[in-house]
């Protein structure tokens, strides 16, 4: 099994490991209000709502593109964690 360290509290843990067993530090896609950390279905489905919102607003258009600026400036928000990968966060 590949092994890597942490980057908070250098222990060696899995690679595949999602919580850090000597820090606690959690392995996602950012720290959510709770403590948390989001997974990257939760960031997925945000994306998935912004491309719809795009979609909406094209296909209606008139006072609808409103939806179409808010899902254009979501979708970066949600599609550059997913893109760049899990980070540690503590």
């Amino acid at each position: 099994m590949a092994m890597i360290i942490c980057p908070f509290c250098k222990t060696e843990i899995a690679a595949d490991a999602t919580v850090c067993h000597g820090c606690g530090a959690r392995k996602g896609y950012g720290p959510d209000n709770h403590g948390g950390v989001h997974s990257g279905g939760s960031i997925g489905f945000l994306a998935v709502v912004c491309a719809i919102l795009i979609f909406v607003g094209l296909s209606l258009g008139g006072s609808w593109l409103f939806f179409t600026l808010l899902g254009g400036l979501g979708l970066p928000f949600c599609l550059f964690p997913l893109l760049s990968g899990p980070k540690w966060y503590r």
